[in-house]
């Protein structure tokens, strides 16, 4: 199968209604414009750090693209998928000619540091100045009449603009790692716990609400009025069988109790490879945690930035269970009923996210009690990733999207769920069917987790052993 198709091939999929996004020009052009904007203030942040060189790597050993890298993968994106269906400008300068060294399936990791082929980040915000303000132009003129072909366009730019926030995340927590200033994208409170203020009302023990079972329907239909990503189709009716969950993301002081009651040094809380991974890399507690700021960390902030084996391991020793990602989106839909967990609109006033905090919140913070399912779950979408138990893999009828072709495909099979978005990412990105995956290693992305437990219905355990009983007996 040839990765890449032809821009017939590509236009004839394209046409399907499940990428018709529903959105009027001005809001298109206006979460453009946020999103150049965000991308060029980043950039010249990442400038300002003039210690770094844009090629550093973790002190801590976390997989993370070279900054100057990640930067230029940015323009690369526009340029290569926005080609043919805006006029792009021609650029004279190496971006244009190393462009296959930004492509992430042309170009492994172990060669992205090549400093002879890496743009200057001066050079990368003059292109991406051009191309912003060409297709700006481009659909402020657009003719209404070629309805097919302004679909085509309007999901080619979507797909640019949120895969640029993709990497803006990724900025904000490889420079967090790496030791960059980003104060426009980074509180200080994030990083040095001595800032944060003391936490009252501490929450020692996880409440758990109970979900009801039944019916609905996983995954995106169609794009609608936003953009579906490939791993969320086609969608599917899926049955979920009555269970508990935590109201909230486990918090630093519940986390705290795993690590105090020798979390990191029983084995039998942790998975074959997860003991592994914790022995021969010497981890004894969660990332940025450090052994005398313990008492600093007794707070009802989300765990945050430990790796799937960890939340793994939490559950093993608390008798919890992570959620599936089935469970996870029948809570955040309210069995369906909604597209977030408060009802079918955005509304980032009620959660943490855009940047406008640059941190989590405490889960019991009055600015995010509103956040929440008809069940009474809070916190699903915003403050931090949740991990979910399985590897991502495709739904059933999985096809390729047909622009981004290797979104999804590459990483089936090893890469764990997680759900729900950060503090870190914009409104126009999340929503309750969005999947994200990591690897089960990470620890640099802001993840944390919720917990759940099974639900017995003791009648029916009562009534199957009666009949158990009645059939013994009359045999």
């Amino acid at each position: 199968m040839s990765l890449n198709l032809t821009k017939y091939e590509r236009d004839k999929i394209l046409e399907r209604d499940e990428f018709k996004i529903l959105i009027a020009n001005q809001d298109l052009l206006k979460k453009f414009e946020t999103t150049y904007i965000r991308t060029g203030k980043i950039f010249l942040e990442i400038l300002e750090n003039t210690d770094k060189n844009g090629l550093e790597k973790s002190p801590d050993g976390e997989y993370i693209n070279p900054i100057l890298w990640q930067c230029g993968h940015i323009i690369y994106f526009f340029i290569q998928h926005c080609k043919d269906y805006f006029q792009i400008p021609v650029f004279k300068d190496d971006l244009e000619m190393n462009i296959d060294f930004y492509d992430s399936f042309k170009n492994k990791s172990q060669f992205r540091s090549e400093i002879n082929k890496l743009v200057t980040i001066n050079i990368l915000l003059d292109d991406f100045k051009l191309i912003y303000e060409n297709i700006t132009e481009q659909i402020l003129r657009q003719k209404f009449s070629d309805h097919k072909y302004n679909y085509i366009k309007t999901y080619v730019l979507n797909l640019c603009i949120l895969h640029t926030e993709m990497h803006i995340e990724a900025l904000i927590f490889s420079g967090l790692n790496l030791g960059y200033q980003l104060k426009n994208f980074i509180s200080f409170g994030l990083s040095n716990t001595s800032l944060r203020g003391v936490t009252t009302n501490i929450m020692l023990n996880i409440e758990f609400k109970k979900i009801e079972g039944g019916n609905f329907i996983q995954g995106s239909k169609r794009s609608v009025n936003y953009l579906s990503f490939d791993n969320e189709r086609p969608a599917f009716h899926k049955k979920i069988n009555s269970f508990y969950i935590s109201k909230y993301p486990i918090t630093e002081t519940q986390y705290l109790d795993f690590i105090l009651d020798g979390g990191y040094e029983t084995k039998s809380f942790w998975t074959e490879e997860g003991w592994d991974w914790i022995k021969k890399n010497n981890i004894t507690c969660p990332l940025y945690w450090k052994t005398k700021d313990y008492e600093l960390r007794k707070s009802n902030f989300p765990i945050c930035n430990i790796s799937w084996y960890e939340a793994k391991a939490f559950c093993r020793w608390g008798g919890y269970r992570l959620p599936t990602e089935s469970e996870w989106e029948y809570v955040a839909t309210n069995g369906n009923r909604t597209k977030y967990p408060w009802g079918n609109k955005m509304n980032a006033g009620l959660v943490n996210l855009n940047y406008t905090i640059n941190r989590p919140l405490e889960v019991n913070d009055d600015r995010l009690i509103f956040e929440k399912t008809l069940f009474g779950v809070q916190q699903l979408i915003g403050n931090v990733w949740e991990w979910c138990e399985e590897p991502i893999y495709p739904y059933d009828g999985f096809n390729i999207d047909p622009v981004y072709r290797e979104m999804s495909y590459p990483f089936f099979g090893f890469k764990k769920i997680c759900r729900g978005g950060c503090f870190a990412v914009p409104d126009y990105l999340i929503h309750s069917k969005y999947r994200n995956a990591q690897i089960p290693e990470c620890r640099i992305q802001f993840i944390g987790f919720r917990v759940c437990k099974d639900y017995t219905d003791l009648k029916k355990v009562r009534k199957a052993r009666r009949l158990r009983i009645t059939n013994c007996i009359e045999m």
